[in-house]
């Protein structure tokens, strides 16, 4: 006895055909799919700031600054890498290209990017495209001078007299 699908012996030549293009054709577009991909991350980086009275930000390409209601500052950063595989993403990670490094200057703090650079990433294929957004979180109890400069807000008279 022989079984059929929509109509078709399951033994006839055909048939073994189509399931074997159709498998062919799954697994070449996810080959395809995995070879150049996109890569997403976000990366965070936190930084004691204690009883520094002064932020300093030398960050390289644009960044959005958020108070939030941490007590230290912490760096989010989102990386989209599109025709790259993850190994590329991983080699610049550990180079340090998204890195944000820390130095204490008397009463302030200086964050200024790793890679001041940050030349283009490209690999056989070509150029890869990268997005990279920057959020720099920030306690509440900072004011922000400008785009680089942060001071901390004096402290109220109900703050002093606790």
């Amino acid at each position: 006895m022989n079984a059929c699908i929509f109509g078709r012996n399951l033994n006839s030549s055909y048939f073994i055909m189509m399931i074997r293009l159709v498998s062919l054709i799954i697994l070449s577009f996810c080959c395809l799919n995995l070879s150049s991909g996109q890569v997403k991350k976000i990366l965070h980086q936190s930084f004691e700031i204690e009883e520094l009275n002064n932020i300093q930000l030398d960050l390289v390409g644009d960044y959005e600054i958020v108070e939030w209601a941490g007590n230290a500052i912490l760096i989010e950063t989102s990386i989209e890498l599109y025709s790259a595989s993850k190994d590329i993403y991983n080699f610049f990670k550990k180079e340090g290209r998204y890195d944000v490094k820390a130095d204490t200057l008397d009463n302030a703090i200086l964050l200024s990017s790793f890679d001041k650079e940050r030349k283009p990433i490209k690999t056989k294929k070509g150029e890869c495209f990268e997005i990279i957004r920057v959020r720099v979180l920030v306690p509440e109890d900072f004011d922000i001078l400008d785009q680089n400069n942060l001071i901390r807000k004096e402290p109220t008279t109900e703050e002093n007299s606790n």
